[in-house]
């Protein structure tokens, strides 16, 4: 599921949710969701939002992108989140 590998302060995707990144292993990484709760969960289980470093959330600040372009552009083809972003925003 995920891009690339977390790291310790990535920011990252778990069950379509924001999640900070706060410590890896060899097989779970522990994270910190926005509401302060902890968890441990599998690599696979998160997608990389950002490498990092992201060390609280007050650091996200709302964007405004041309969303509906890049629906259109993209209408009937796949890509990577990043490309997404790079497009609408």
């Amino acid at each position: 599921m995920n891009d690339s590998a977390p790291s310790s302060a990535s920011l990252v995707l778990y069950k379509q949710d924001a999640a900070r990144v706060t410590a890896t292993g060899p097989k779970k990484l522990d994270i910190e969701r926005r509401d302060g709760e902890r968890l441990s969960v599998r690599h696979k289980d998160v997608t990389v939002l950002h490498p990092g470093p992201f060390n609280n959330w007050s650091q996200l600040q709302p964007q405004k992108g041309e969303v509906q372009i890049a629906w259109e552009l993209l209408e009937g083809d796949t890509t990577t989140l990043p490309e997404l972003a790079e497009l609408a925003f």
